[in-house]
């Protein structure tokens, strides 16, 4: 989390660099996003310890649903005829990923024995 904002800095030096040598016309993206602009600033408060606890466990949680909510949208979004337009062997690894994901939060809840577990 803590290189966010450097990661995102050299991504958007290397698209404006890319969009300005195929366009010179086109408006550029900022160099610093607004939302990290807002990420550092808010990480420091926090590190100040002036942010109530209170605050901090409901900013937490929102976040939490907020992230599920987001998610979420993406896959209503997604389109089946879309998933196999990508091909059998895609369709075969999301698939894969999807069944260790759930053995995996399912063996992490409990509602899974680990094999060989006695």
């Amino acid at each position: 989390v803590i290189m966010l904002a450097p990661v995102v800095v050299v991504a958007a030096l290397v698209i404006r660099t890319v969009a300005s040598a195929q366009e010179a016309k086109g408006k550029r993206p900022p160099l610093v996003p607004i939302f990290v602009i807002g990420f550092v600033a808010l990480a420091a408060l926090r590190s100040t310890g002036l942010v109530p606890e209170i605050i901090v466990e409901i900013a937490s949680e929102a976040s939490r649903w907020l992230l599920v909510v987001a998610i979420a949208s993406v896959g209503l979004k997604t389109q089946p005829k879309d998933i196999l337009n990508v091909g059998l062997p895609a369709v075969a690894l999301l698939v894969a990923e999807t069944a260790f994901l759930a053995a995996l939060v399912g063996i992490a809840l409990g509602f899974l024995p680990l094999a060989g577990a006695g």
